[in-house]
């Protein structure tokens, strides 16, 4: 590409009080500054602003969104929004992207609004009391820029050896998090494919009805239905200032409400336990008020909630039951097996695939997870259904990390990862040609790919770290059959979205792996994520306007199919 796609990372600078007034502040300075506004005013404030971050978080659009909140919460001529102007420019000057509002601040927010909760009636704030939430916000964001911590040695030995992801890494990997979730359409697919998985499985699929029980529901169809039905309730709310609330249909109590409650906070049985990775808001992300309306704390939660979520309930469901490997059942048998196949089936029809016992080797153990063939150049993938722990993620320790990583994607009682791919190129390499195994050819293109589904892997510069990592292991390998590419983390989700571009060879797989890695051979480039990448690439070379997937539409059609079916069923039961 002649002109290289600007994918550097935008350096956010999160205006705190320091920066702003020069003064330091602490949480029971900003306790103090909403010491009698009403906790249900401030629980919609936040509400608000979590909903704005999701619908216009970076560009330009997001630049004007952190503008218009602002203004909202200060007042012309006001000393607050004077000291913030100014404090903008200063870090503009700096050739940083100034920001006021952020989701993890909006959740150490709720903390502080649950730890302090008065019962006040919600009611009309005044222009001074608006400001005083600007200040005690812009004193938890000083909590937030608390937890980087990087010396100035530190840092110009990093810039210096082209290392940034160095110092970087431990500091910020925690915030991969607490992005906005725009990936909807496959935390909804997920779900659909999980639960018919589970319900027709034998060891778990007696225990389904119990669960759905749990969350107030007949099926699973019910649950995706109506959660799909809040959240594009949500969305579609224009009225400023309604977003986030919702009104139940009839009497709260009644059987269709039952989910509703299930996921909200009532105060009148509540205890709050402060928690760094905010569970109960994950389980609890409505707020409901005291005349029976719903307020939604955090969207990103209940698209999660749909799948991600799910996941870890079902775990501990099934660990009360005796059933103790679920986690590991999951990530084989649906994920791998089901999941990763259908998705890179829909997204490669016409190319040769091979997986399961097509890749069982003569000593019987799997030579990678799968293959796509297109010629002579060969996609060798491992996938990696994995997580890291919140405890690492939180732990801001560049060793724990680091070997948190390295027992994902290098060694971990054996290879793992890269380590994987370097073995089985090896393998095909000592076994193609007279003792031909496997149906590759001499002379392929191998692009070894690690497919990943937690999105703290996409984090900037690790694909660059594993990189080198990769190259090294190859160094004492004598590769002569195949010519072998850099090894590329790509998430799954990036196959889920642009599935119908791939499909149509709108997206050419091989060239733009070629094109990511001549990109990030660029100094200035040389930590950006694939997916990164990639979406800047088609936006720049694909005319087509980017539309839900055929897969999302078709589960979309089951999931209202099915629904109906179960509910006509249900009335036709009740009649009798």
């Amino acid at each position: 590409m002649a002109t290289p796609l600007d994918t550097r990372a935008s350096l956010n600078y999160l205006l705190d009080y320091e920066t702003v007034f020069n003064e330091i502040k602490n949480t029971s300075d900003a306790i103090a500054l909403i010491d009698g506004i009403p906790s249900i005013n401030l629980l919609h404030n936040i509400s608000n602003i979590n909903r704005s971050l999701y619908l216009n978080e970076s560009g330009e659009a997001g630049q004007k969104n952190q503008n218009a909140i602002i203004m909202a919460f200060t007042f012309a001529g006001s000393l607050v929004l004077k000291k913030i102007i100014e404090a903008y420019r200063e870090v503009t000057k700096d050739g940083m992207s100034p920001k006021v509002f952020y989701r993890y601040s909006n959740l150490l927010f709720y903390d502080l609004i649950f730890s302090t909760y008065n019962q006040l009636p919600i009611r009309n704030l005044s222009p001074e009391e608006n400001e005083k939430i600007l200040r005690a916000y812009l004193i938890i964001n000083g909590e937030v820029n608390s937890r980087v911590r990087i010396e100035e040695k530190e840092a110009a030995e990093a810039f210096d050896g082209d290392k940034i992801e160095e110092i970087m890494l431990h500091n910020f990997i925690y915030q991969n998090d607490y992005k906005s979730n725009v990936d909807y359409s496959n935390q909804f697919t997920r779900a659909v494919r999980f639960f018919q998985y589970l319900d027709l499985h034998p060891k778990y699929g007696a225990h389904m009805p119990a669960f759905y029980k749990n969350l107030k529901i007949t099926n699973a169809s019910e649950f995706i239905f109506k959660i799909a039905a809040i959240f594009n309730q949500i969305i579609g709310i224009k009225e400023e200032g309604k977003g986030t609330i919702i009104t139940m249909a009839g009497d709260p109590l009644e059987e269709h409400n039952q989910l509703l409650l299930r996921l909200a906070v009532d105060m009148s049985t509540f205890r709050y336990k402060k928690d760094e990775s905010f569970r109960q808001f994950r389980n609890q992300m409505f707020f409901l008020t005291p005349n029976k309306k719903l307020i939604l704390l955090d969207i990103n939660f209940l698209i999660d909630f749909l799948y991600k979520t799910q996941v870890f309930a079902l775990s501990k469901f099934f660990e009360k039951k005796s059933l103790n490997n679920f986690l590991a059942d999951k990530s084989i048998e649906f994920m791998e097996q089901r999941y990763l196949h259908e998705i890179l089936n829909r997204c490669f029809p016409k190319a040769k695939k091979y997986s399961g016992k097509a890749l069982i080797k003569k000593d019987k153990n799997e030579l990678t997870d799968f293959v796509v063939t297109d010629g002579n150049k060969m996609l060798l993938i491992e996938f990696k259904d994995t997580i890291l722990s919140a405890k690492s993620k939180n732990s801001g320790d560049k060793t724990v990390i680091a070997d948190a990583l390295d027992a994902k994607f290098l060694e971990d009682e054996g290879p793992k990862g890269i380590t994987q791919l370097k073995n089985a190129i090896k393998y095909l390499d000592n076994h193609t040609g007279n003792q031909n195994e496997f149906p590759f050819s001499e002379g392929s293109v191998i692009y070894p790919i690690v497919i990943y589904t937690d999105n703290a892997f996409g984090f900037d510069g690790i694909n660059k770290i594993y990189k080198e990592k990769f190259c090294q292991l190859l160094q004492n390998e004598k590769v002569t059959v195949f010519e072998v590419k850099d090894v590329t983390f790509i998430n799954l989700s990036f196959f889920e979205i642009n599935e119908d571009y791939l499909k149509s060879g709108e997206l050419d797989i091989f060239k733009l792996i070629e094109f990511y890695h001549e990109h990030t051979r660029l100094v200035d480039f040389s930590m950006t994520p694939f997916e990164v990448f990639a979406t800047s690439y088609r936006k720049e070379t694909v005319k087509r306007q980017p539309e839900s997937t055929t897969f999302f539409k078709d589960m979309i059609a089951e999931t209202q199919a099915s629904f109906l079916n179960v509910h006509d069923e249900m009335k036709d039961h009740q009649s009798l």
